[in-house]
C-alpha cells in the first residue's frame, strides 16, 4: 500500500526537488556504502574528505549519523539507486503504520485501527516525506518507538522496557536533534498518565539521568572535533528566549492535519479525561496509552517553540502517529455514543 502510494505521489520519478537537504542525505548515505563496501578498517574522515572532492553535496558532520548508515546497509544488501532510498522510507512509513495501527486496535477495535492507518498515509506531510529521501520518517520511527516502550514501562514495570527506551532515544538523537524532545516527554508523561508521586518520580529520575548519561557523549565528541548536529546548547537556549514569537508554529501543525482530525481527537481527550479515574487494569493501561500519546504530542509542539530550529512543518511530523491514535480514541467514543442513539 505504501509502495502504491509512492507510485501516485511520483517518488520513483522526481527529482531531490523537495528540499535542499534530499539531495545531500543521498550522496552522503551512498558515501556510508562505498565506505563500508570499499575502504572499510581506513580513517573515515579522509575517506569523506575524497568523496567529498568528486560529491561536495554530503552532509556528514552537519547531520547525525544513523540515518546514512542505515542507508548504507540497505544500499549493500538492495543497491544503489533512487528507488532503493525511495523503497527504504516506505518500509520505515510502513513501519509507522502497523505501529499506529497494532496501538489503535488495542486501545479501539478493528475499524478505529484501520481508519487511523488510512488517515496517517492519506495527510499530506506524511505522503510528501513518504516519497523523498529525507530523515523525518526515520525519526519519527524512532520516536513512537520510544514512547511505546515508555508507556510499556509504566504499564508492565520491567526494566527491559527502559532499555528499549533508551536505544531507540539514542538512535533518534543519532537521526536527528527534534528528537530530543524525548527528554522532555519524560518530564511531561507522568502528569498526563496519572505516574507523578514520588516513587514513580525516583524512576522516571533514574531513567532520565541514564538516557541523558547515554546520548550526550556522542555529541560531546563530535562537537570536539569541530562538527555540528544542531545540538548546541546556546543557540537552544537563546531560542527559548524568543518563544513566543513562534506561536505562529501552531497554525503549521493545524494545516498539515486539517480540522476534522483535531475535532475528533479533542473527542479522545475529553473521555480521556472523564475516565482518569477508572479502576480497572484495562482502564489504566488506556489512561497510559492515551495519556503517552498527549504528552508527546505537547513534548513535540513545545519542543519546536521553545528550541526553534526551523519554521518547517515536517519538525511536526514526529508528532502525527501519537495524534493519531489519539483519533481513534475520539472516534470510537463518537461511535459508541452514536450507535447508543440509534
Amino acid at each position: 500500500m505504501v509502495s502504491l502510494l509512492q507510485l501516485w505521489n511520483g517518488g520513483f520519478d522526481a527529482e531531490f526537488t523537495i528540499h535542499p537537504d534530499e539531495s545531500s542525505h543521498f550522496i552522503t548515505g551512498v558515501m556510508a556504502h562505498d565506505y563500508l563496501r570499499n575502504e572499510v578498517g581506513s580513517s573515515p574522515i579522509d575517506f569523506a574528505k575524497e568523496f567529498y572532492v568528486r560529491y561536495p553535496k554530503i552532509a556528514f558532520g552537519h547531520f547525525p549519523p544513523a540515518f546514512y548508515a542505515i542507508q548504507a546497509g540497505w544500499y549493500l544488501v538492495f543497491g544503489v539507486s533512487k528507488a532503493s532510498a525511495i523503497l527504504l522510507i516506505g518500509l520505515i512509513t510502513a513501519i509507522i503504520t502497523s505501529i499506529i495501527f497494532q496501538r489503535t486496535l488495542r486501545l479501539c477495535g478493528t475499524l478505529e485501527a484501520f481508519i487511523g492507518s488510512g488517515l496517517f498515509l492519506s495527510l499530506p506531510l506524511v505522503r510528501i516525506h513518504t516519497s523523498h529521501v529525507m530523515a523525518d520518517m526515520l525519526v519519527s520511527l524512532f520516536c513512537i518507538l520510544a514512547v511505546t516502550a515508555f508507556a510499556d514501562l509504566l504499564k508492565y514495570k520491567h526494566w527491559k522496557y527502559s532499555v528499549y527506551f533508551i536505544v531507540w532515544t539514542i538512535l533518534g538523537t543519532l537521526t536527528k536533534g527534534n528528537a530530543f524532545a524525548l527528554i522532555l516527554f519524560i518530564f511531561l508523561a507522568p502528569f498526563f498518565t496519572g505516574f507523578c508521586g514520588p516513587r514513580h518520580w525516583k524512576r522516571i529520575a533514574l531513567l532520565l539521568a541514564a538516557t541523558i548519561l547515554v546520548t550526550t557523549p556522542f555529541f560531546i565528541v563530535a562537537d570536539s572535533l569541530g562538527f555540528n548536529f544542531h545540538t548546541n546548547a546556546y543557540r537552544l537556549a537563546r531560542g527559548a528566549l524568543y518563544s513566543w514569537q513562534r506561536l505562529h508554529l501552531l497554525e503549521q501543525l493545524y494545516r498539515a492535519t486539517g480540522p476534522c482530525l483535531w475535532i475528533v481527537a479533542a473527542a479522545g481527550i475529553i473521555r480521556y479525561a472523564y475516565r482518569w479515574h477508572g479502576r480497572s487494569e484495562e482502564e489504566t493501561h488506556r489512561r497510559i496509552d492515551i495519556g503517552c500519546s498527549i504528552a508527546w504530542v505537547l513534548s513535540v509542539v513545545l519542543f519546536q517553540i521553545l528550541c526553534f530550529i526551523t519554521g518547517e512543518s515536517r519538525y511536526f511530523l514526529p508528532a502525527l502517529p501519537a495524534l493519531i491514535v489519539i483519533f481513534g480514541y475520539g472516534f470510537n467514543d463518537i461511535r459508541q455514543k452514536l450507535s447508543s442513539y440509534g
